[in-house]
């Protein structure tokens, strides 16, 4: 017997899985997985290409003053 469920989320050992998120994808079902603060992605030159790089264009200066929202995009 199944549990029914709307949602994955899961922790950073997953979030760099390749074959979980095809999976999960497969599945239709809607997800959120973690990343090290380390992962990096591919981007074009100039674009943000790290967690790091999105908070710092946040101008994130803590949770006391986290700065405006940055949209950031990400395809694949």
């Amino acid at each position: 017997m199944g549990v029914p469920f709307r949602a994955v989320v899961a922790d950073c050992f997953y979030g760099e899985d390749q074959e979980f998120k095809r999976s999960v994808g497969e599945l239709g079902v809607r997800y959120v997985l973690a990343f090290k603060k380390s992962h990096c992605w591919w981007h074009m030159e100039g674009a943000i290409g790290a967690l790091r790089q999105a908070a710092e264009a946040a101008r994130w200066k803590g949770t006391e003053e986290p700065g405006e929202w940055t949209k950031v995009v990400r395809t694949s």
